[in-house]
């Protein structure tokens, strides 16, 4: 990875590598040489990044923390019921 292509990458111009390329079944697939992010062969010869799916807001994020603090809790001990004799 050079630091030219690192710096052209956060610019939007990504190179892909020639050494990373495979054919799967959807087509070819690389990887950026500055970056390392998945690009996907188009129509044409054209190369372009894969999309990803979009990244969950810090609230959301928050909220699914409190979620896992949730489960992670045991449970208060069961009280006995007095025993009538």
């Amino acid at each position: 990875m050079s630091f030219l292509q690192t710096i052209l990458c956060r610019f939007g111009y990504h190179i892909r590598s020639k050494s990373k390329a495979k054919k799967t079944e959807a087509g070819w697939k690389s990887v950026c040489r500055g970056c390392g992010e998945p690009m996907l062969k188009l129509k044409g010869g054209d190369w372009q990044m894969m999309m990803k799916p979009p990244e969950p807001t810090s609230a959301e994020r928050a909220r699914l923390r409190e979620i896992e603090a949730r489960k992670r809790r045991t449970p208060p001990p069961r009280r006995k019921r007095p025993v009538d004799r």
